[in-house]
């Protein structure tokens, strides 16, 4: 596991920086996920984008994610919204249409910074 990686035992994340940042996610993002998914979006938006202008996230393998989660995705995108338009960089998320909860919430997180989030939507 590299430096931005965590894993809790319910929800696990994996990033991987390269051409592009790609960070799979796994498991239940529940509330024991919180510090974990705030310290790697940080570490994601102050190191990983110093060489990578795009970052995928993928979520087809989230079976759940608790709105403090969410609010924590939200809160980093806020964060690439208020940077200098030259130094935003493009977040792509992979869904699953599995899971109910991923076509609501992520069309709501599409909708806060369009400029900045597609989303995938997946079988």
């Amino acid at each position: 596991m590299n430096a931005l990686d965590f894993d809790n035992g319910t929800f696990r994340a994996q990033a991987a920086i390269g051409d592009a940042v790609d960070i799979a996610c796994a498991g239940e993002c529940d509330l024991d996920a919180i510090e974990g998914l705030e310290k790697l979006f940080g570490d994601i938006h102050e190191k990983g984008t110093a060489q990578a202008r795009n970052v995928i996230l993928d979520l087809r393998e989230v079976s759940f994610m608790a709105s403090s989660c969410l609010a924590k995705l939200i809160a980093w995108i806020a964060r690439v919204r208020d940077l200098p338009e030259a130094a935003r960089y493009s977040i792509r998320i992979r869904s699953s249409a599995r899971f109910p909860w991923q076509k609501r919430s992520l069309q709501a997180v599409y909708h806060f910074a369009p400029d900045i989030v597609t989303v995938e939507a997946g079988a």
